[in-house]
């Protein structure tokens, strides 16, 4: 798969960074940090993808996204041009609220052209 870069500039590899989140230590035991990670990097492998990092946010809720440090970070390296997709183990995994989801989705795609893809 061929994409371009915001200068036009062909780039073959997608790189690919993973988000993982999750609020509880009962949630860590269902679906831990490793677990999501493991899943994520087995997707990233098996679409060609570049892994380059992954966000955490340890007991963090989904319902805002104020106060999540690791998807704050992960917004603003978007803004560098550090990757091309993101990927998470589930929608519910990353939000809560809709509407910050929605928010989150639109600006990562229309203001630099990234896209979330869930395993």
């Amino acid at each position: 798969m061929i994409i371009y870069d915001k200068h036009g500039e062909t780039r073959k590899t997608i790189r690919a960074v993973i988000y993982i989140r999750f609020s509880s230590k009962q949630q860590a035991e269902s679906f831990s940090i490793e677990y999501q990670e493991e899943e994520c990097l087995k997707y990233i492998e098996s679409k060609g993808y570049k892994y380059v990092t992954s966000y955490v946010d340890k007991a963090k809720t989904g319902k805002k996204t104020a106060g999540r440090e690791a998807l704050e970070q992960m917004i603003y390296d978007a803004g560098l041009n550090k990757f091309d997709r993101i990927i998470v183990f589930s929608f519910s995994r990353s939000f809560r609220n809709t509407r910050d989801a929605l928010n989150t989705n639109h600006e990562l795609m229309s203001k630099h052209g990234i896209t979330i893809e869930s395993v």
